[in-house]
């Protein structure tokens, strides 16, 4: 430009060439040639140059403030001291007063509430001491409900509660039986500690009772239910339900039902009483709590000694154990003669006492005894004996010793023909006849028998040794003449013959036949049979007799067999028709039988009789001898003694 080869090259301008010299066309924006030389070119920054702001010539003057230039446009860089930029309005430059605004007190936007004055930069209060000016009244920020650290600042209302402004801060009073357990100020006082299990009477109190479902009430934990099986006996909620009701004896099964069971320690089982254990000596053996131990097991025949163990028949019940009821002679048992001829008397000794000591020639030893007692008003004859027991018995007779100060104080021994009072085994034959019936299959067991005036006997079955067990007594009895004679005649169970001749006794009769009629004198025979004798026939007769002498022949057996009895023989007996003749097949097996001739009436004085047993048989040509007829069989017959 003006020249070959110069170019026109300007600063932030685009350059033109004007009258041969570089001139701007244009600045770039932003910028402006202010100094009008062309040749530094658009030398200002008008987007930050105060003096030329956004154009040339524009410079930036602002009140109260230090000026700046941005972006084009003049804008307050810094207010001057006291002063402030309140409006942000930069053409009025910093146009406020901070010193005494009201709106904008030591800072811009700083209000002096009502009540309140700026003053030197800060609100000063129109109002007292310690208050403040808000909504028309002075109030104390820290205490007021409405303005609580600050004017408008209102306490919010709590569920259940009472707000507080404390120390400038809203907070808030739960009302009595109300708490704020979670902490959080929203929903106030949420728990009612007055029911509320897991908060009963204050936060964190969570009712917990063993063996119970709790409940709160009036802010105390308390029982609402016990477990099935428990019970809040004491009435104390803190241990809850405290008692097991299934095994606690003085509550079982509901609280206050004492188990108490009659001699014994009561027991609580699955809640209902029971007899836990019985007091020595007593047994529970109707298994019933009711009556407790109801049983004394040392005198209960049904539970002696323990439950279930019966006493038999004949026992009683003494110190636990079963004894015979008629253990000593105090205790025998009375034999009803009225029963018939043969009583069965069952026994034991088992666990029996030895109170009689009788002679070691009848028993070596013997263990326990025990007694009956029979009273004869009559003369009788009297067996008994033990076959059958099972075990080695001895049986003996004893007076009654009672008028002399104790019963049955001693034994006492026969001695007559036939007669056993005391037997320890009656197939004995190593010993004498009257302590021994000789009774070859009778074994250990044992038989006796005697003749017995009116009074009162005991008799006595021991075991021998130790020998213990249970028995009966086969006891029989027949009636006895009492004036006049008593044979034994033992031939007779083996079909033995016998005879006798003798003139009765004078005086009435005392047995009465079973064929009626025998008020006149009688003798009697007798025999005893063992268990093994046979059934033998039986012959007797009078026959020889002479009239008018009227005789009866009464045979009886003891043991309840048929007997017979004859009064008049008639043409059987031809030399004497009121003679008198029997034949009947004897018993077989133990027992006592006799054989009464008795007159049917007194006899005239010095009259005879003639009794024939088992007589031989004389045939038809033997009667054509010189023997024929009766007064030769009586001349024949030998004659006995009176006994």
């Amino acid at each position: 430009c003006g020249a070959c080869g110069r170019a026109c090259a300007l600063a932030n301008a685009t350059p033109t060439c004007r009258a041969g010299a570089c001139a701007v066309a244009v600045c770039a924006a932003g910028f402006g040639d202010c100094d009008g030389v062309a040749a530094n070119g658009c030398e200002t920054n008008l987007n930050t140059t105060v003096g030329a702001c956004g154009a040339c010539g524009r410079a930036c003057v602002l009140p109260n403030a230090t000026p700046a230039c941005a972006a084009g446009a003049c804008a307050v860089a810094a207010c001057a001291a006291n002063f402030g930029n309140c409006d942000g309005v930069a053409a009025n430059g910093c146009e406020t007063d901070l010193r005494g605004s009201n709106g904008n007190c030591g800072r811009c936007g700083t209000v002096c509430a009502a009540g309140t004055v700026c003053s030197n930069s800060a609100c000063g209060s129109i109002c007292g001491a310690g208050t403040t000016f808000c909504g028309g009244r002075c109030v104390d920020l820290a205490t007021d409900l409405a303005h609580c650290g600050a004017c408008g600042n209102a306490c919010p209302a709590r569920a259940n509660a009472t707000p507080v402004c404390a120390q400038r801060t809203c907070a808030f009073a739960c009302n009595a039986g109300f708490a704020d357990c979670d902490g959080n100020a929203a929903n106030g006082c949420e728990v009612d500690t007055r029911t509320a299990v897991a908060n009963c009477g204050r936060c964190g109190n969570a009712c917990a009772l063993a063996n119970a479902t709790p409940t709160c009430a009036a802010g105390a934990c308390a029982v609402a239910s016990c477990a099935a099986g428990f019970g809040n006996c004491d009435g104390v909620a803190a241990n809850g339900c405290e008692v097991n009701l299934q095994t606690t004896v003085a509550n079982c099964g509901a609280c206050g039902n004492a188990c108490v069971a009659a001699n014994a320690t009561a027991a609580c089982r699955t809640g209902a009483c029971a007899v836990g254990s019985c007091n020595n000596g007593y047994g529970n053996c109707d298994n019933a709590y009711a009556n407790g131990c109801e049983a004394t097991l040392a005198t209960d025949n049904a539970n002696c000694g323990a439950c279930g163990t019966r006493c038999a028949a004949g026992t009683t019940c003494a110190a636990s154990r079963c004894v015979p009821v008629n253990d000593t002679c105090q205790t025998a048992t009375p034999i009803d003669l009225t029963r018939g001829s043969s009583i069965d008397l069952p026994f034991t000794v088992v666990n029996g006492d030895h109170t009689t000591a009788i002679t070691t020639l009848c028993a070596a030893s013997t263990g326990a005894d025990v007694y009956f007692s029979f009273t004869l008003t009559a003369p009788e004859l009297v067996y008994a004996d033990t076959f059958g027991a099972s075990f080695d018995t001895v049986l003996f007779i004893a007076r009654d010793g009672r008028p002399r100060g104790g019963a049955c104080d001693s034994y006492i021994l026969g001695g007559r023909p036939g007669e056993v009072w005391c037997n320890d085994d009656a197939s004995n034959t190593a010993v004498g006849d009257v302590y021994s019936p000789r009774c070859p299959t009778g074994g250990a067991q044992s038989m006796i028998v005697g003749r017995f005036l009116p009074g009162t006997y005991f008799l006595g079955v021991a075991g021998y040794s130790t020998n213990v067990g249970a028995g009966t007594v086969h006891f029989q009895h027949l009636p006895l003449t009492t004036n006049g004679a008593v044979d034994y005649i033992p031939t007779v169970v083996t079909g033995g013959q016998n005879s006798f001749q003798r003139r009765p006794f004078a005086g009435p009769g005392t047995v009465n036949t079973t064929c009626g009629g025998g008020a006149g004198p009688e003798d009697t025979f007798w025999w005893r049979s063992c268990p093994d004798a046979a059934a033998v026939t039986l012959r007797a007769n009078s026959c020889a007799t002479a009239t008018p002498t009227d005789t009866i022949i009464d045979v009886r057996h003891a043991s309840g067999a048929t007997g017979i009895c004859n009064d008049d023989a008639g043409p059987t007996c031809s030399n004497n028709t009121n003679s008198s003749t029997v034949v009947q097949v004897l018993p077989a097996g133990a027992g006592l039988h006799t054989l009464t001739l008795d007159t049917f009436r007194d006899p005239a004085a010095g009259a005879l009789y003639y009794l024939f047993i088992n007589p031989p048989i004389i045939t038809s040509r033997e009667r054509r001898g010189p023997f024929l007829g009766p007064v030769c069989l009586a001349r024949a017959a030998p004659t006995a003694a009176r006994f």
